[in-house]
C-alpha cells in the first residue's frame, strides 16, 4: 500500500473537507454510496491507503468493471445488501459477552442475506467476486439463533423473554405459571370442589398466611380428604393446606426468578456457540465488506460516467 501521513491526505481531502471537515465534498464522498457499515469501512481505507502492487489493482478493477457492466447483478446485490446489520460489530461484541438478544437476532437476520448473495455471484467472471462467491453463508448459526431467540427480544439480559416459545419446555413452564397463577389456582380450586363435594370451598391468599383453602365452619372434618392441614380456625371458617397447594405457592413465588435465570443462561449458551463462530463470522463479513465497496465504486462510476483506467508497470501516463 501507498504510506499517506496525515497532511497529505488533508491535502487531498481524501476523506473530509477542509472546508467543512465533513466527509462531503472530499474524495470519499464523491465514491461512498455504500449499503452496509462495513462496506462503508472497508471503502474508506481503500482510500486512505491506495494499492500499489499493478496485479492488485487490476484485480479490483475487473470487479469493478463487471459489476458497472452488469446493471442487474449490481442492482441485485445491492438490494440484498440493503438494510444488512454491522456483521463484524456484532461478532465483536459476542466475543466480548456483551451482544444481547437483539444483537444475535440481528445478526441471523443479517446473515439471513448471505445465500441470495452467494447465489447472484454464481454467475461472476472477474477473480475478486468469484473468490466472494465462496464465502460461508453460516445457515447452521443463523438457525441455531433464530431456534433460540424469539421476534422481539427484550434489551436487557435480566429481564425474561429472550428465549422464543417452545425452544425449552422448562421455561416454557415457568412463564406458564408466571402468566398464568391466577388460572392454576382457580384449576385446583374447583378440582377440590369437586373432589371433597364442597360447593363453598374457596382457595384464598393473604400476605401472612400465603394461599389457604377455605371451608366453612359447618363442614364436618370427617369429610374432608386425608391430606388436608389445618391451618387456622375462624369464627365461621376453617382453612387449610395440602402439598399441593404449597408446592404450587412456592412455583409461583419463584417462577420468574427460575425464568430469567434459565432464559440468561440458555442465553448464554447461544452466545458461546456464535463466538465459537468468530473465523467464518469475520470471514465472511470480510466478504460483503468488499463486494458492498466493489459495487459502490461501480455504482458511482455509472452515475458520474467514468471510464476504467489503463494501469501497468511502466513509467508512462
Amino acid at each position: 500500500y501507498m504510506e499517506l501521513d496525515w497532511h497529505v491526505r488533508r491535502g487531498l481531502e481524501l476523506t473530509n473537507s477542509q472546508r467543512t471537515g465533513d466527509k462531503r465534498g472530499s474524495l470519499l464522498g464523491v465514491l461512498d454510496c455504500t449499503k452496509t457499515a462495513m462496506g462503508a469501512r472497508t471503502l474508506r481505507s481503500w482510500v486512505e491507503v491506495p494499492l500499489l502492487a499493478t496485479q492488485d489493482i487490476l484485480r479490483r478493477l475487473a470487479a469493478v468493471r463487471e459489476l458497472t457492466e452488469d446493471h442487474v447483478l449490481r442492482g441485485e446485490l445491492r438490494a440484498a445488501m440493503e438494510g444488512m446489520g454491522d456483521i463484524q460489530r456484532t461478532i465483536t461484541r459476542t466475543i466480548n459477552m456483551s451482544a444481547n438478544g437483539r444483537d444475535l437476532l440481528s445478526l441471523a437476520l443479517s446473515c439471513g442475506r448471505l445465500p441470495d448473495i452467494k447465489k447472484l455471484l454464481g454467475r461472476s467472471r472477474s477473480h475478486m467476486l468469484r473468490g466472494i462467491a465462496s464465502l460461508d453463508t453460516l445457515e447452521d448459526m443463523r438457525e441455531d439463533i433464530l431456534k433460540v431467540i424469539c421476534d422481539e427480544p427484550p434489551i436487557a439480559l435480566d429481564e425474561g423473554g429472550i428465549i422464543r416459545p417452545g425452544f425449552s419446555a422448562e421455561v416454557d413452564r415457568l412463564r406458564s405459571l408466571r402468566e398464568n397463577g391466577i388460572n392454576l389456582i382457580g384449576e385446583l380450586e374447583r378440582r377440590e370442589q369437586e373432589r371433597t363435594g364442597i360447593k363453598r370451598l374457596k382457595v384464598g391468599y393473604n400476605r401472612v398466611f400465603g394461599y389457604y383453602i377455605d371451608v366453612p365452619g359447618s363442614v364436618p372434618a370427617e369429610q374432608l380428604p386425608s391430606d388436608y392441614v389445618r391451618k387456622q380456625t375462624l369464627a365461621n371458617h376453617e382453612r387449610y393446606f395440602t402439598v399441593e397447594l404449597k408446592s404450587l405457592e412456592a412455583e409461583l413465588a419463584s417462577a420468574q426468578e427460575n425464568q430469567f435465570k434459565l432464559e440468561q443462561r440458555l442465553f448464554g449458551e447461544l452466545r458461546a456457540r456464535t463466538a465459537a463462530q468468530i473465523s467464518k463470522v469475520q470471514s465472511a463479513a470480510g466478504a460483503v465488506s468488499v463486494l458492498d465497496a466493489l459495487c459502490s465504486l461501480a455504482e458511482t462510476a455509472v452515475r458520474n460516467h467514468y471510464v476504467c483506467p489503463e494501469v501497468d508497470d511502466s513509467d508512462v501516463i
